[in-house]
């Protein structure tokens, strides 16, 4: 009992990562991260694109939730599907919205 709540004061104090939820495969992460992690290589992190490739922000600006929630768990248009749970496309979508990339 006292590794316990050794090691999660230590996670408090440090940080950790959110444990993917292993019935969802959900990570738990924020919109900010997931698109750090699965978008912004490719699209920039102003969703403007590297080297002209990969701009989101005519997309994002036309295209309503679902699309782009089919666009990121079903790839197209020279993008590869991203391997997300439902809920994290969900969370993804909404603040790249919010964030109007």
């Amino acid at each position: 009992m006292k590794n316990i709540v050794f090691i999660a004061s230590l996670c408090l104090l440090i940080g950790c990562d959110p444990p993917k939820d292993q019935e969802s495969g959900c990570s738990g992460e924020t919109g900010a991260a997931l698109f750090e992690e699965h978008c912004a290589a490719c699209h920039g992190e102003a969703g403007e694109g590297i080297d002209s490739l990969g701009d989101i922000t005519e997309a994002v600006a036309t295209l309503g939730a679902t699309a782009l929630m089919d666009q990121i768990l079903e790839g197209g248009n020279g993008m590869q599907p991203i391997a997300l749970c439902e809920t994290d496309a969900e969370i993804l979508v909404e603040w790249i919205q919010k964030e109007g990339l």
